[in-house]
């Protein structure tokens, strides 16, 4: 039992904590403090009766025993915290879907409320667009074929105003069409038919991505630092890549992250998968191949015609650039 303690205090760290400014709170029971979302659910027996039996399923759910009836203030600091833990797994993130096939829409809803996620389906895709708009999601489940308005014009569009992570879902499965989705704003890329258990561990993934960088963000203080690389200029802070001229060269986040990666890695060999791993991350299940895309796309930004390219393909192995020029082999 000790070890389940050790991780959930671990996991702890990275919750946010029920507001504690509410009046009484020490006289809460931890079925109310764990089942809270509004006072006045306590007023009756069948709502505390509801809400203990919540309690119960979700402190069986991660195997600790606790007394569901007992006083906050009766807590030893460690039991506190083990509530507080159970008590931010019921924050739920809000998914949007966007898919057109009723019954696969109504399936993946289902799916994703039985995890406890909070879920809006929309079947058109520019109501679709409308809600992710107006509305705050923590992630969009996005099909690629859909009426009025296709999912690659709507991440297009999400994208300009919004960071809301998006995992296409689409039975396209060659490259070029991955390469469309990922580069038009998605975060990641999956095929039907696919098992739900797959896309439930990849949109937590990209869940876990987006707390990690707001985290970060949070402790964190941007300080703008300068890199130079031959005439190329990169201010990190607000990633603006240009030339010694002042001329911006426009790259998108993965393209500047691609960059970034063969800069920090200088006169050494970056190999396909530890650039896919890098930039697309170790849960993401895009082919190496892609890497070669973007490679492509990076070097006909920043290249400069009748000049050997900045990136040098090793073959067999992957990418490298270097302080010195050197022939493309």
């Amino acid at each position: 039992m000790g070890a389940e303690y050790g991780s959930l205090l671990i996991c702890s760290h990275f919750i946010y904590y029920l507001n504690t400014n509410c009046e009484g709170i020490e006289n809460w029971s931890v079925a109310e403090y764990i089942s809270l979302k509004d006072v006045s659910w306590f007023l009756s027996r069948k709502a505390r009766e509801n809400l203990i039996k919540q309690a119960e399923q979700r402190i069986e759910k991660i195997n600790v025993q606790l007394n569901v009836k007992k006083k906050l203030r009766d807590l030893t600091p460690l039991e506190r915290r083990i509530v507080e833990v159970i008590r931010a797994e019921k924050e739920n993130a809000r998914i949007l879907i966007i898919e057109d096939e009723k019954n696969l829409a109504r399936f993946v809803e289902l799916e994703l409320q039985h995890e406890n996620y909070e879920t809006v389906v929309e079947n058109n895709g520019r109501k679709g667009l409308d809600d992710a708009l107006s509305q705050d999601f923590d992630a969009i489940l996005l099909d690629l074929m859909l009426p009025d308005l296709n999912g690659l014009e709507i991440a297009r569009r999400v994208r300009q105003v919004k960071t809301t992570p998006i995992i296409m879902m689409t039975a396209r499965d060659s490259v070029i069409d991955r390469v469309s989705g990922l580069d038009h704003g998605a975060d990641d890329y999956i095929v039907k038919p696919f098992a739900i258990e797959e896309l439930l561990a990849r949109l937590r993934a990209v869940l876990r991505r987006v707390k990690i960088e707001k985290d970060a963000s949070k402790v964190t203080v941007a300080k703008q630092k300068i890199v130079k690389f031959k005439d190329l200029t990169i201010e990190t802070a607000n990633r603006i890549v240009h030339r010694g001229d002042g001329k911006a060269i426009d790259l998108t986040k993965r393209e500047y992250n691609l960059l970034m990666t063969l800069i920090e890695n200088k006169n050494n060999v970056v190999s396909r998968d530890q650039l896919l791993n890098k930039i697309w991350g170790p849960e993401s299940n895009i082919e190496t191949n892609v890497v070669e895309v973007y490679v492509r796309y990076l070097r006909n930004k920043i290249d400069v015609p009748g000049q050997p390219s900045y990136i040098k393909t090793v073959r067999g192995t992957g990418y490298m650039v270097r302080d010195e020029d050197d022939d493309q082999e």
